[in-house]
């Protein structure tokens, strides 16, 4: 767990955790360490060395939860924040999701357009391949990667939206407290691989 947890993907963002087909085996315990790295990374992309490492210092080791003592900066961009930039009004929804069924968050959306993108394949002792499903037929996955993908950018660097802002765009009205962040931005992705 790093912030979000596996209770974030059901509906359509469904993680298998009871094996797979039999030749490709998953395990919850994978998607605790997808969601450990690639939390991570997102965060990494958004704020640079230096303020991810002061946000990392204040995540718990063991339950990857804030810490209670964290300064505000931090308890907002986690939990979310109304605020206003001289007439207009702005929401960030926070890093997590809180009580709000069902569970959104740009972690999640990351977390699992690159775990779609790493599972298409396997790298064999042959070279990469495709696991052959039994009792039911494989899909082109490209289209499932490109929607997710996709809401991640949204909720990453995408525009605001009846006040709803992304990552980014928090994160630059809040400018003063996140300097020098480096705002990698990520670019949308069509279905036809163009």
């Amino acid at each position: 767990m790093y912030l979000i947890d596996e209770s974030y993907f059901d509906l359509d963002m469904v993680i298998p955790n009871t094996g797979g087909s039999l030749d490709v085996p998953v395990s919850m315990k994978s998607i605790d360490k997808w969601i450990r790295s690639r939390a991570r990374l997102c965060l990494q992309n958004a704020f640079g060395n230096v303020l991810f490492e002061d946000l990392e210092s204040n995540i718990e080791l063991s339950g990857g939860n804030l810490k209670q003592t964290a300064p505000q900066k931090w308890k907002d961009l986690v939990d979310g924040k109304s605020y206003s930039i001289g007439s207009d009004a702005f929401t960030w929804k926070g890093l997590v999701s809180g009580d709000y069924q069902p569970k959104e968050s740009v972690l999640a959306y990351f977390v699992y357009s690159q775990y779609v993108e790493h599972n298409r394949t396997r790298l064999t002792g042959l070279g990469e391949a495709k696991g052959k499903s039994i009792n039911s037929t494989s899909i082109y996955s490209r289209r499932k990667w490109v929607t997710y993908h996709n809401k991640f950018v949204e909720s990453y660097c995408g525009d605001t939206c009846d006040g709803y802002v992304s990552l980014l765009t928090y994160i630059e009205h809040h400018e003063s407290d996140f300097p020098n962040a480096s705002l990698k931005k990520f670019e949308f992705q069509n279905q036809m691989g163009i």
